[in-house]
């Protein structure tokens, strides 16, 4: 199994360790107590007989831990975390833990999210910023157009003023030289 993982090693390992730590708990006295009549019939075969039985328990207990393993991909699964281990950012120094109150880690959390929406915020207001500056100038040049177009109409109105004034004062004097006229004839 070298071709496993090192934690896949580390496991097999382990659960080795504790197969052989549970069968070596099985001892010969507390088995040869507790069936007498056998061990007393033949005490070598019944030595014999626990050993069997001891590495048949460790053996049977193996094999349905690497069907196990198998049912479940863990050599496979292992040999990926060991990948992402290797391949990941030793960096320690900027793991987050909790500091045990609530309010101080959920801002420590929540800090991020907030900075980024206030950065987000402040592109908008950028942004809005511009497009407020632009149509003020447009405004600004529609405004002036509006007064130049207000001083001409001004302008005109008082040239037709000017000449309408004129216009009524030589028909009046017209209308005067007529009835005069008329009056004489």
């Amino acid at each position: 199994m070298e071709s496993d993982g090192r934690r896949m090693q580390l496991l097999r390992h382990s659960m080795q360790k504790t197969i052989d730590k549970f069968a070596s708990v099985a001892k010969f006295k507390v088995f040869a107590q507790n069936l007498k009549p056998i061990y007393k019939k033949d005490p070598d075969g019944f030595r014999h007989m626990h050993t069997q039985m001891i590495s048949q328990f460790s053996q049977h207990l193996s094999e349905e831990l690497e069907c196990m393993y198998k049912e479940e991909r863990l050599p496979e699964l292992l040999k990926q975390l060991d990948t992402l281990s290797k391949n990941s950012d030793k960096s320690v120094g900027n793991v987050w833990r909790p500091c045990g109150e609530a309010e101080v880690d959920i801002q420590a959390h929540l800090l991020p999210i907030k900075i980024k929406q206030r950065d987000e915020l402040r592109e908008m207001l950028k942004t809005l910023e511009s497009q407020n500056r632009l149509l003020q100038g447009a405004l600004k040049s529609k405004q002036m157009k509006i007064m130049e177009t207000s001083d001409k109409i001004e302008e005109y109105h008082d040239k037709w003023k000017q000449i309408s004034d004129c216009f009524a004062s030589e028909k009046m004097v017209e209308l005067d030289k007529f009835n005069e006229h008329q009056l004489h004839t």
